[in-house]
């Protein structure tokens, strides 16, 4: 959840990756991402981690670290799904989805 006043500075500062993926114990997870109009506002973020800065949307941003967690982060043994909403919630997969290759080739795009 987040709100105008949230300060991503911190988030922003180790990539949403970093923040949100620490540890590698979990079996499955799920992106719940935010897809209304508030996600258009500019914001400059660095993706991947550890890269040079680049300005766009909120939404460029969340795009830009899901890519990265799906393409780097998880392992064929575990499961994920995508969430997005805006006023009404839709899932990407009907359930959980194994981190296969074709799987998350499929979800990035």
């Amino acid at each position: 959840y987040h709100t105008a006043r949230t300060d991503f500075s911190r988030i922003q500062a180790s990539g949403v990756s970093s923040f949100l993926m620490r540890g590698d114990s979990f079996e499955r997870i799920a992106f719940c991402i935010d897809i209304s109009s508030s996600m258009d506002t500019p914001v400059s973020f660095t993706a991947p981690p550890g890269s040079r800065s680049r300005s766009g949307s909120r939404m460029d941003a969340v795009r830009s670290e899901i890519q990265q967690i799906l393409t780097s982060r998880l392992s064929h043994r575990q499961q994920f799904s995508i969430i997005v909403f805006n006023g009404r919630a839709t899932e990407w997969s009907h359930g959980l989805a194994q981190a296969t290759p074709a799987n998350l080739a499929a979800a990035v795009h």
